[in-house]
């Protein structure tokens, strides 16, 4: 049977980034609509929803009469405020969840992974209090890649300065990056892979004149091709979907 869900897991993964995330989306969206449903009083919260519909008419025909206008905008909160406290039911048994979805989905598809015989861009991000000249800072890794001096370096901000450098990888695997001069020593991971897995780009240190390491994997970008969308990322498409998705399973569903 674990083999039957990893072979499942594997061939899900092979999938484009965009129908992975549509996948996700619907199935949480589908789960979290359920829960809603049965978790809330629908037939209270369907005469709320009808009541609110009303006193939306009603504030159109007093619009000229403030004191009643503001009678009915009252009655409206608190129609609302019961309406929330429906929701906070459901929200118990979906909060964690939903969390471990967020967290499976920004450590699995946040970016592209790097792919191996590529180049990827490391910038090291060096404290302006670093006393020795910038071009004694060495890269190297292990096992041994083609690694070249980019541009010099620029000012990253106030506080602190870049300097980056062309790495060539190798094969599938995962690769040790230094990055030393003579006050701070410090080793960055770099995965690559043809899968969708990535380690975190983004390595900082505490207490180091070097500040941070980057490597250069890009978002990923499930709506590339649709000039509107083509900003979003894994987040932004997820919320895109789940409202759309939640619209429309509520209407199957009959959920108020």
């Amino acid at each position: 049977m674990a083999n039957i869900f990893v072979a499942i897991y594997y061939a899900f993964m092979t999938l484009p980034y965009f129908w992975i995330i549509f996948i996700i989306s619907l199935l949480a969206t589908l789960l979290t609509t359920i829960i809603y449903k049965y978790t809330t009083d629908q037939k209270m919260l369907k005469q709320v929803k009808l009541e609110m519909k009303d006193m939306k008419d009603q504030l159109k025909k007093y619009k000229n009469d403030q004191k009643k206008m503001m009678k009915i905008q009252k009655d409206m909160l608190d129609k609302n405020m019961i309406m929330m406290k429906q929701s906070f039911k459901s929200m118990l048994y979906t909060f964690i969840p939903l969390i471990l979805v967020f967290a499976w989905l920004a450590a699995t598809i946040a970016y592209q992974p790097v792919m191996p015989y590529s180049n990827v861009t490391i910038t090291a991000v060096i404290s302006n209090s670093y006393p020795g000249d910038m071009n004694s800072i060495n890269i190297s890794s292990i096992p041994a890649t083609t690694i070249t001096r980019n541009l010099g370096y620029a000012p990253a901000n106030d506080k602190n300065k870049e300097i980056q450098w062309i790495m060539q990888v190798g094969g599938n695997g995962t690769y040790t990056i230094m990055v030393e001069s003579q006050t701070f020593k410090q080793s960055k991971e770099i995965l690559v892979t043809t899968g969708k897995t990535f380690s975190n780009p983004i390595s900082l240190y505490k207490e180091s004149q070097l500040k941070e390491v980057i490597v250069g994997n890009e978002k990923v970008r499930p709506l590339q091709g649709i000039p509107i969308f083509q900003i979003f990322g894994w987040l932004g498409t997820y919320i895109v979907l789940s409202i759309l998705m939640s619209i429309g399973l509520r209407k199957l569903l009959d959920v108020a």
